[in-house]
């Protein structure tokens, strides 16, 4: 009976796992793998002992699993074999990576990922603990309960664990040989991360993504917004080779796990597209889904509670935009299912249902002007495919008619809008004060009457917010017209000219935040104590300091009043606020104290450049010029009350 083997080809999934039996299958075609060996599960049996790893095999649930697993640890006689081997993989003290590795893991049709532990970066005293932690996790109740849902049978097996050297990689990530969401494209997919690839997998970190077709070339960028690329093009091409020759090698689609070390190219791991197996032909409709300008607001890993009030929210405020616009509401009842799917939660992250935001712009009067505004509105960075943009049928000559009314009657309704927006504006916060007015008691309040006080809240500003939006629709109108007037009368040398009028002297609320923490760094400025104490102290430690320094303390007091609701991801309701936790507030007070000074960003100076720059090349032309004045005094109106209230939605 072997408990710990060293790689070959013909190593059986039953002592090596899928991992395993991949790995050793594909190590004698050329390819780079980390010295690895496999603590196979015969090891786990013997810790185990005959008479509990018998009565494990009648375990039909986690508590019943869980009984019989108690005390398991890594025997003497294994330890010895182990310490051995390890010495081989890690002669200079290396981390190892403890990778489960259980027979089913990897198959074609279901692929287990993400249901057993692996660990990284484990020092070799710490392997025996981690090997362990493996094989219990094979035992775990979401074990149980995906074998229950898929049909598998139960007991679990249990898992080899695979020990690898751990590489210091320059990047690593993912790549499928074949585009995991349509069978027919033949792209390889390659996602890359700097570091390790771990931070791909949780989501910690986004990822540079590209496209190469069969003919090796790069057909799709999308870098993420951190600058330099992470993969040269030369780097790409590797990978793309290697997860070609993985499918030629298993003869099916694979996606693997690479690593990039001093201009050497790993193969972690390779299994079969579960996706391509399961569903190897795509029909029916195609969706597109966006996060380019959605992300701004959801970034990140995003809970389903989070996503689904987001998806509530988002159905409610634009059924009332579209009748705000006057589509019938007949018409917008008919396109119900458009408003319950403009949102989507894939792999965690929210994305815009482009095909559904699409089919609400297809119901607004004048829609065959509206679709470059959208795209330019959401921030798509690119136009949508023209197998997914909406045609109309050529109309007759009543309809065209009709359409026209429509369409003068909306334009009608819209400069009413504009007139009356401040008065609406009103309106809407003085609802919104007189909403939130009981918000203290709420701690107080019981889950039935917690219920109804959100329901109010709905009614009141959720299915009414009608200045929000009409401020918003507005200010794309006048910021897109502004970028088209700066562009053709202001010379097209420089670009973000309109973003420079823009700027500055705004009297956006959302300045303030910024202003009262430089305040606050100044009085702390002075006092060392103080500064490395907001700086490195626990929460505690700084409450219990604060009262020592007054006006410093009561400056914080009234910001955490004012603005402790604010927060990193603010609109994610799982996202600790400052009133959970104002640490972050006193480091960034810390922080800015710690510096000599500051320098301020001159947005001001940009503002008056723009506006001489503009002035020069309007002068002779009145007319322009009182065009150009009203379109950029009515942009900068816009833009300010959309920071404003989109301060009030947080």
């Amino acid at each position: 009976m072997k408990y710990i083997v060293t790689p070959y080809p013909e190593i059986s999934p039953e002592m090596a796992g899928g991992k395993g039996t991949s790995l050793a299958s594909i190590a004698d075609s050329g390819v780079l793998i980390p010295s690895w060996v496999v603590i196979t599960p015969a090891a786990f049996q013997r810790c185990l002992g005959e008479e509990r790893h018998h009565a494990l095999q009648t375990a039909t649930s986690y508590l019943d699993a869980k009984a019989l697993l108690e005390g398991l640890q890594i025997e003497s006689w294994l330890a010895a074999d182990l310490k051995s081997h390890m010495d081989h993989l890690c002669r200079k003290r290396e981390t190892l990576a403890v990778r489960s590795s259980a027979i089913e893991e990897d198959g074609k049709f279901h692929s287990f990922a993400g249901l057993l532990e692996s660990y990284l970066a484990i020092p070799p005293d710490q392997v025996p603990n981690k090997i362990v932690d493996v094989w219990l996790s094979a035992y775990s109740p979401r074990v149980f309960e995906y074998r229950n849902r898929m049909g598998h049978t139960l007991p679990p097996s249990p898992p080899a664990v695979i020990l690898q050297r751990m590489l210091e990689p320059q990047a690593a990530g993912i790549a499928f040989s074949r585009d995991p969401v349509n069978a027919d494209n033949k792209n390889v997919v390659i996602s890359a991360v700097s570091g390790v690839g771990d931070k791909l997998a949780s989501g910690e970190s986004n990822a540079d993504t590209w496209h190469v077709d069969a003919d090796e070339d790069i057909v799709q960028r999308r870098p993420t917004d951190n600058g330099k690329p992470v993969l040269s093009d030369t780097e790409i091409f590797s990978i793309s080779a290697l997860a070609r020759r993985a499918e030629s090698h298993f003869g099916c689609p694979q996606d693997i796990e690479w690593a990039m070390q001093d201009g050497d190219l790993y193969l972690l791991q390779s299994r079969p597209i579960t996706s391509l197996e399961n569903n190897p032909q795509q029909t029916g409709n195609r969706t597109i889904w966006d996060n380019s300008n959605i992300g701004e607001s959801y970034n990140g890993i995003t809970t389903p509670l989070t996503f689904s009030f987001a998806g509530r929210a988002y159905r409610a405020v634009y059924r009332q935009f579209c009748l705000t616009l006057g589509v019938s509401k007949r018409i917008v009842d008919d396109n119900q299912g458009a408003f319950d799917n403009l949102l989507g939660l894939i792999q965690g992250r929210i994305y815009y249902n482009l095909n559904s935001w699409y089919r609400i712009l297809s119901l607004l009067p004048g829609f065959s002007i509206n679709q470059q505004f959208m795209e330019q509105m959401m921030g798509v960075d690119q136009s949508l495919p023209e197998h997914v943009r909406i045609r109309k049928p050529a109309a007759s000559r009543i309809v065209k008619l009709r359409e026209g009314i429509s369409l003068l009657m909306a334009a009608i309704g819209l400069i009413l809008h504009h007139f009356m927006l401040a008065l609406t504006r009103a309106r809407f916060l003085k609802r919104l004060d007189r909403s939130l007015a009981e918000a203290d008691k709420t701690p107080k309040l019981s889950t039935d009457a917690l219920g109804a006080y959100y329901r109010e809240l709905e009614r009141q500003l959720l299915t009414r917010w009608d200045a929000p939006l009409i401020n918003d629709f507005f200010a794309m109108i006048f910021v897109g017209v502004l970028r088209k007037l700066t562009v053709s009368w202001g010379g097209e040398e420089n670009p973000s000219l309109h973003n420079d009028l823009l700027s500055g002297k705004s009297d956006i609320i959302s300045v303030e935040p910024v202003k009262r923490i430089q305040a606050m760094a100044e009085l702390a400025r002075t006092d060392a104590r103080l500064i490395e104490q907001l700086n490195n102290a626990s929460h505690d430690q700084i409450e219990t300091l604060l009262p020592q320094y007054p006006e410093l303390h009561r400056q914080i007091q009234r910001y955490l009043d004012d603005f402790g609701y604010r927060c990193l991801h603010e609109l994610k309701l799982e996202s600790p606020t400052l009133h959970d936790n104002p640490v972050t507030l006193y480091r960034a007070v810390g922080r800015l104290a710690s510096r000599e000074s500051e320098v301020p960003v001159d947005n001001d100076n940009r503002r008056e450049t723009a506006e001489r720059k503009i002035s020069a090349e309007l002068s002779g032309h009145r007319l322009r010029k009182l065009i150009f004045s009203w379109v950029l005094r009515n942009a900068r109106a816009r833009t300010r009350d959309r920071e404003n209230l989109r301060f009030e939605r947080t």
